[in-house]
């Protein structure tokens, strides 16, 4: 279906570009997280996301688009690089399910989330005993972690909680951004110029992580952005 859409840019676009592209090619905005924009073709079930950067995503599209078939997991398309960073990713577009579904499978999976979230609480709803594909899931889960702790000291760990499991358009659940970057402890560490703490990160990665949407005017983050721009500056000169 992928093939069917055509983003135009420059060879090297920014942020900026790639979203004014997608808009260009039929998508509209349909949601804003944290670290990215989400798109969806108005005509197409595809989707894109769009990051100025996101290393934990990184390592899950990564997995779904190279890794072996998982009826869990969704079908990602490309993996685009943009300016710097960032990267865009076309993949199938997906759907909220019920919380109560959402939540069984999350138990099913059983594995610990780290972001705060409440234990989900098993149920009928859902159940994946028997299924090849869904243990297979978690095996692969699991080493996205196990690559995500080697790779960053501030690793945030497994985000996996309702809002991380959605459909596709057959009514397919599909397992979505299920592990996380510290984002939090990556501006303790500027703020308290714990440059240590902050070695896996260029000046440039970091000067682009403060422009994801949650530093954006509107965003969660937006009050404290100057301050840690300015704490950029005072550790990188």
């Amino acid at each position: 279906m992928a093939s069917f859409v055509i983003i135009e840019t420059s060879p090297n676009p920014t942020v900026d570009e790639v979203r004014d592209a997608l808009v260009t090619s039929g998508f509209e905005l349909i949601g804003t997280g944290h670290w990215a924009w989400v798109y969806g073709h108005t005509e197409l079930a595809v989707a894109a996301r769009v990051t100025p950067v996101d290393p934990a995503y990184r390592i899950f599209v990564d997995d779904c688009l190279k890794g072996p078939s998982n009826r869990w997991l969704p079908s990602v398309f490309s993996i685009t690089p943009i300016q710097r960073n960032g990267y865009y990713v076309l993949m199938e577009r997906l759907w909220p399910v019920d919380d109560a579904v959402a939540e069984a499978f999350c138990a099913a999976l059983d594995i610990r989330n780290e972001s705060g979230f409440e234990p989900p609480v098993a149920s009928a709803a859902f159940d994946g005993a028997g299924d090849p594909d869904f243990a297979a899931l978690g095996v692969r889960v699991k080493a996205m972690l196990a690559e995500g702790a080697a790779r960053y000291r501030l690793w945030g760990g497994a985000d996996i909680k309702e809002s991380s499991v959605m459909r596709n358009a057959e009514g397919q659940l599909k397992l979505v951004d299920p592990v996380f970057l510290a984002g939090r402890k990556i501006c303790e560490a500027l703020l308290e110029a714990r440059r240590e703490d902050l070695a896996d990160f260029s000046r440039a990665w970091l000067e682009d992580f403060l422009t994801i949407p949650v530093f954006e005017p509107g965003g969660d983050a937006r009050d404290g952005t100057a301050e840690l721009v300015a704490a950029v500056q005072r550790l990188y000169g």
